[in-house]
């Protein structure tokens, strides 16, 4: 969650004319935090790296559904002399990529690969790899030789064993930090000083 604060001084507008041009003032700042948060921080790219795809880059944020942008809500408050907007996301998961940590499986956790779009539903079995690792895998085609992946120009070929994993079983799965907030701060700093300023002087030369 972001907070912005701004305080009202009785001065040549007076106060109350004041108090509604920082009102003004923030609420265009957190439209353009809020702007800046869906289009660009949370429309990561999700390169895929082998089975799996990333959850995006750097303190981006590739996210599969609109779930995430539509949860952002934003909100000016005054107490006092103090305006105060905030905006922020109700999703747990939000916050876990924000600041990090371990989710825990019930007991497991599913993991798709970058084929489970196509064949979560398909007939299958459970198999462990070579590695130990727990996948849920399909069979292909007879005559498949090939697989498309989503976003990516060439196929992959079918394995020799024609099977497909769909998806794998952990127990748990750690997330590094993103910081997809305070990277958006930091992009849109400048612009929200300058719509609140407007605020101020257009209030001013009224």
């Amino acid at each position: 969650m972001i907070t912005i604060t701004a305080n009202v001084r009785a001065g040549v507008l007076g106060r109350d004319v004041m108090a509604r041009a920082i009102g003004r003032g923030i609420d265009s700042g957190l439209r353009v935090f809020e702007h800046h948060l869906k289009t660009v921080t949370l429309r990561g790219s999700r390169p895929a790296a082998g089975l799996f795809r990333r959850g995006g880059r750097g303190n981006t944020l590739a996210v599969g559904t609109s779930s995430a942008r539509s949860s952002i809500e934003s909100h000016t408050f005054k107490v006092a002399n103090r305006f105060v907007g905030v905006i922020g996301s109700p999703l747990a998961y939000v916050a876990h990529h924000e600041y990090g940590g371990t989710i825990r499986g019930r007991p497991w956790l599913k993991i798709p690969t970058v084929f489970h779009d196509r064949y979560a539903n398909a007939p299958g079995f459970f198999q462990r790899s070579k590695k130990g690792n727990l996948f849920f895998f399909a069979k292909a085609g007879r005559r498949q030789r090939t697989l498309r992946v989503r976003g990516e120009k060439k196929s992959r070929a079918v394995s020799a064993s024609g099977l497909i994993p769909v998806f794998m079983l952990v127990r748990k799965v750690t997330h590094r930090p993103r910081g997809m907030f305070k990277a958006t701060e930091a992009a849109t700093r400048n612009d929200v000083a300058r719509v609140m300023r407007d605020e101020i002087l257009n209030a001013r030369a009224a």
